[in-house]
């Protein structure tokens, strides 16, 4: 019975206290479990729209410097082209309207420079050359009459093109300029050149008008990496530059990312139509990188900053769920232990209370069949040992009222 009784035998709640320290590896492990997920949750959500921000911010940054590139360049080369076109264009009516015997001498040909710098504006001489290259009449500031063309790369470029723009160059004057030149046929079968040359200072007023800040340079070049305009990047005109000639191309304008003294630049080109020159806007993003990236610092920080604050909540809050988790299975380990307890005490009543009834039954029977005898002894006459019967009975009647007030207790 002993060794029923203990095993048994209820916890006491030091040792429910102790088991439920055993189980605190399962707590910190469900803890562990809800910070991870619940971050994961949490975290994800605000990482992608960080990432998301940060590649529309970089599109937004590099879209805005390719905005103002080919606007720049777009309203720029309009602008030359304009310029260039509108001077070639008159120095052909001026030729195709006169015949060569009303070009043919300096005071015609100064007339005419007099109304075309009137009416368009920077043009600087005027001259009328032969076949061979030989410049017979002049008009204008420098001792250029009966020089000798032929050996010049633009004269060749008339001969065969029938008109041509020149690339800047010093020639003659030893000043950068550049001429414009159209060739007219003779019935005989020989030509004869009228020939412009073009103050620079007509297009360095077209670029220098556009008022652009120390981040932004606008400049020509020609095919071969001469600069045609001076560059606040690379330096004065006609010297050669190491930047790469982008190809020709059917695009208008095409703008794409540079490298400028290894920091990002954004560059844009386009093709100065019935001329050499190549326009080109360079726009360096150094100093708004610098303010894109302090932007971007403080995206940076501010998401440093959320997803820490966000790890001090969830562990937090996973503390006091797991802590009161545990609290609860501890509160119903004990609630258990006392309903145990209870109906341990219940069944305890229950089998003492059937005992004692199994024991009433008995005694019952034994103090009737002792109250039979005992008046048996009594009232009957003659029988042996009366007196002692009686007392043996008493002594029986005594003994079952004493077990049924045990029983009762």
């Amino acid at each position: 019975m002993e060794g029923n009784s203990a095993q048994f035998r209820l916890p006491s709640k030091d040792e429910i206290q102790e088991r439920h320290e055993a189980q605190l590896p399962r707590y910190r492990r469900l803890r562990r479990y809800l910070i991870i997920i619940t971050s994961v949750a949490a975290l994800t959500p605000l990482i992608i729209m960080a990432v998301i921000n940060y590649v529309q911010d970089t599109d937004a940054y590099q879209a805005e410097s390719r905005y103002a590139v080919s606007r720049i360049l777009s309203n720029t080369k309009r602008t030359l082209m304009f310029a260039i076109e509108e001077r070639r264009s008159a120095i052909e009516l001026l030729i195709q309207e006169k015949t060569f015997s009303e070009l043919a001498s300096d005071s015609a040909l100064s007339q005419s420079l007099n109304r075309l710098k009137s009416a368009f504006g920077g043009f600087v001489d005027l001259g009328l050359i032969d076949a061979d290259g030989d410049q017979l009449f002049y008009s204008g500031p420098y001792e250029l009459k009966g020089i000798n063309y032929s050996d010049q790369v633009w004269f060749h470029e008339v001969v065969v093109r029938g008109g041509h723009v020149s690339n800047v160059f010093l020639g003659h004057r030893n000043l950068p300029h550049f001429v414009i030149a159209i060739k007219k046929n003779r019935p005989w079968g020989d030509f004869y050149i009228l020939r412009a040359t073009i103050d620079m200072e007509m297009i360095y007023r077209h670029i220098y008008s556009l008022n652009l800040d120390r981040d932004t340079d606008v400049f020509l070049i020609n095919e071969n990496r001469i600069l045609q305009t001076p560059s606040a990047f690379f330096g004065d005109a006609l010297q050669t530059i190491d930047i790469t000639i982008p190809p020709h191309s059917r695009e208008r304008e095409i703008v794409m990312e540079h490298e400028l003294n290894d920091a990002p630049a954004t560059m844009g080109y386009s093709y100065i139509a019935e001329s050499p020159f190549i326009l080109v806007v360079l726009h360096s993003r150094e100093a708004s990188l610098a303010y894109w990236l302090s932007h971007r610092a403080e995206m940076l920080w501010f998401l440093v900053a959320s997803v820490l604050m966000i790890l001090l909540v969830v562990a937090y809050s996973a503390y006091i769920m797991t802590n009161r988790l545990r609290q609860a299975d501890l509160r119903r380990a004990k609630i258990f232990h006392n309903i145990e307890y209870t109906s341990k005490m219940a069944t305890l009543g229950r089998l003492a209370a059937s005992v004692a009834h199994e024991i009433n039954n008995p005694l019952a029977i034994i103090n009737e069949k002792a109250g039979l005898l005992k008046d048996m002894a009594t009232y009957t006459e003659g029988f042996p040992h009366k007196d002692k019967a009686v007392t043996l009975v008493g002594a029986i009647e005594d003994s079952v009222q004493r077990c049924s007030r045990v029983t009762h207790r």
